[in-house]
């Protein structure tokens, strides 16, 4: 055991634990605890404890009896116990080496406990006793200062702030110049976009009068009927390059042999229109082909003519 300092003293404790002897629990004359100080302990410091406990007579330590090595609490481990006795004077003189390691980690100074435990002796004629070891205080100190102390230069200071450096400017050219660019692709594609579904800035180029007409009639108010078929006439007539009549539509399919799939859904477009120019019966020709009957054709129409462009 390392030589102790200060020594730390707890007066006799004693526990009387069934003996059979009468007097027995008066057998303790003393239990101290000495160790090397009592404060400035740091987390994971080792604290050795010498225990020793005095009792008159013969007796012997029971083993069993000893606190178990390990965690005691959630910041203390008993790391190590060893245990031996001698007889002085007619007295039994049992020592307890223990080497206990604290974990805690005080924000300041502080004081913690060790907790106490009780131990039996054993005399040959089969009397116990128990000596009580006290619990055992010591103070704990921060590792380190949670504050500075003050700043170099002052009075009092012992800290140095290095000078503030202003922050560096971060290169952002080729950023910007990947943004213009990636911003001017994006345009591109955009307008390429646009122009093959022959929208705005391109809704009125030449070679797309179906994706023309589709848009206008759905502007067209409700209820305008012979409106639709006209608009419509418009379209065939700007595709085919010539007035279209009904018994062109075969030859107009013939060279436009995209609009093929449509073949019935214009034969209907051109007898609704017979119906309605010629014959004056707007309503037969309303009802061979109604007005949101012409803007699906239309709108299949457009959508014959864009595969086709």
């Amino acid at each position: 055991m390392v030589g102790r300092k200060p020594v730390v003293s707890a007066a006799a404790a004693v526990l009387a634990l069934a003996g059979s002897g009468i007097g027995a629990e008066a057998q303790i004359v003393d239990v101290s605890i000495a160790s090397e100080r009592t404060v400035g302990y740091l987390i994971g410091d080792l604290i050795r404890h010498r225990v020793e406990i005095v009792a008159e007579g013969d007796w012997s330590l029971a083993p069993a009896t000893l606190p178990k090595t390990g965690r005691r609490t959630y910041w203390l481990e008993l790391g190590g116990l060893a245990s031996g006795q001698r007889r002085e004077g007619g007295r039994t003189i049992v020592t307890l080496d223990l080497v206990y390691q604290t974990f805690y980690a005080p924000l300041e100074a502080r004081q913690q406990t060790i907790p106490g435990f009780a131990v039996t002796l054993a005399a040959p004629d089969g009397r116990t006793v128990g000596a009580a070891v006290p619990a055992w205080r010591f103070g704990v100190s921060p590792l380190r200062e949670l504050a500075a102390g003050g700043v170099s230069g002052q009075a009092g200071g012992g800290v140095d702030i290095l000078p503030a450096e202003p922050p560096r400017p971060v290169p952002t050219r080729n950023a910007a110049v990947r943004a213009v660019a990636a911003a001017g692709l994006a345009a591109l594609a955009g307008l390429a976009l646009a122009h093959h579904h022959a929208v705005f800035p391109f809704a009125a180029r030449r070679g797309r009068p179906f994706a023309a007409v589709r848009r206008a009639l759905r502007r067209l108010p409700t209820g305008h009927h012979r409106d639709a078929l006209t608009l419509l006439h418009r379209a065939f007539d700007r595709a085919a390059g010539r007035r279209l009549f009904a018994e062109d539509i075969e030859a107009f399919l013939a060279e436009h042999p995209v609009y093929a799939a449509e073949r019935s859904g214009i034969a209907v477009f051109f007898a609704a229109s017979v119906a309605a120019f010629y014959a004056d019966a707007p309503a037969d020709a309303e009802a061979l082909m109604p007005a949101a009957d012409i803007g699906r054709l239309a709108d299949r129409l457009a959508a014959a003519e864009r595969r086709g462009a």
